[in-house]
């Protein structure tokens, strides 16, 4: 994560609103692959040259280069603005880039662009602000790997299954880079959090917030941490694990959360309109949906299983009998059962399906377990279901 943030105080520009892309396909579709820390990554010519390897990070106040970029590109230098990142603060030099495309797809035309010495070793090229995503209607697709624009006016972008969540979308003054922050639903309070596709905490709240509502000791511990700063020091953290996070009416079942150290007051002595950041982690879970200027739409994908901490596996299951078999299962995030079995003492995964009335086994763990094939499908060999016996 890029934190906390490439907070410029000069004036930005972005060429990014809906007349750009006014001759171009009516679905546009920017295929993006995750890093490590499932922070979206998109490919970017610029100048005619590349393409660069630049970070959708949609809690960055500037679209981002680094200083050795300017120069391959062969940028005039048009500007400067002090900006704050990982290494400290910095004098950011202003350039405009010419014949922008994201993705292979979306033209932009002209981008203005700093350049950052401390961004050399982030292992990217840049970082793009939100606005690639607030300025026209798109969808943010983790599960597809896309951003999918839509350019009809005349077509408006399906919403099916979404849920709108209130949010807000933030232009800083003298700053043309939008923020968004969205509220959720923590401990029974809304809590109003900042949209970071560049954070890599699933959820980390800020340490004002954890001292004004006693978080600090209220939920089981997971480990102790740090992050960075906005004046690039250390902040202590807390990761924890809750079971009370709501967001558009869709309920996290567990989810690891980052507390911020309530002592911290120097780490959070900025004022800012949101009391946490949701992450990379947190956001790649749904199929996020932006209306521009206007509201955020959002749709479980069923990633909540990422979310969760460690298992940590209790057992109360009542006791199984030969007349009552007891079959466990475990209730995976898509809301579908999954059970383990045995063929021959070797383990089996498998999910039971209800809407189909036979069963099935894919033919590379048919193999695995040296079933003969027959017409249809394979041998019934016996499956193992704790003390309970059952035919495959």
């Amino acid at each position: 994560m890029f934190t906390r943030r490439m907070a410029c105080t000069g004036v930005l520009s972005a060429a990014i609103w809906p007349g750009m892309a006014s001759a171009q396909e009516r679905v546009v579709r920017v295929p993006f692959t995750r890093s490590k820390s499932l922070m979206p990554v998109v490919a970017v010519t610029l100048n005619g040259k590349g393409p660069y390897q630049f970070v959708i990070d949609t809690g960055a106040s500037a679209t981002i280069v680094r200083q050795s970029l300017v120069k391959e590109l062969g940028l005039r230098r048009d500007g400067e603005a002090r900006g704050s990142s990982l290494s400290g603060t910095e004098v950011l030099s202003r350039h405009v880039a010419t014949g922008v495309v994201i993705g292979g797809k979306l033209r932009v035309g002209e981008l203005s662009v700093y350049a950052s010495e401390g961004f050399e070793k982030q292992g990217f090229d840049g970082l793009l602000t939100a606005n690639i995503l607030t300025r026209l209607p798109c969808q943010l697709d983790y599960r597809a790997g896309e951003v999918r624009y839509y350019l009809d006016a005349a077509q408006p972008m399906p919403l099916d299954g979404f849920g709108e969540i209130h949010a807000s979308y933030i232009t800083e003054r003298g700053i043309d880079a939008d923020k968004i922050t969205v509220s959720i639903g923590f401990a029974g309070h809304s809590v109003d959090c900042l949209m970071d596709t560049g954070a890599s905490s699933a959820l980390m709240l800020r340490g004002d917030y954890v001292r004004d509502h006693n978080l600090w000791d209220k939920y089981p511990l997971i480990g102790e941490g740090q992050l960075r700063g906005v004046n690039g020091k250390a902040l202590k953290t807390r990761l924890v694990e809750v079971k009370d996070v709501q967001v558009a009416g869709l309920w996290v079942p567990r989810m690891a959360v980052a507390l911020g150290d309530p002592e911290d007051r120097e780490g959070y002595n900025v004022r800012a309109p949101f009391q946490g950041i949701l992450g990379a982690p947190f956001l790649s879970a749904f199929q996020l949906a932006f209306q521009p200027k206007s509201a955020v739409h959002i749709k479980a994908s069923g990633g909540f299983a990422a979310l969760a901490p460690p298992e940590k596996h209790v057992s109360n299951l009542p006791q199984t009998t030969p007349d009552r078999p007891v079959i466990p299962f475990r209730l995976g995030e898509d809301r579908r059962f999954n059970f383990v079995a045995e063929i021959d003492g070797k383990p089996l995964t498998g999910l039971l399906n209800l809407g189909d009335g036979t069963s099935s086994i894919g033919a590379e763990t048919a193999a695995k377990f040296g079933l003969s094939k027959l017409a249809g499908g394979y041998d019934g060999s016996e499956l193992s279901f704790g003390v309970s016996d059952g035919r495959a």
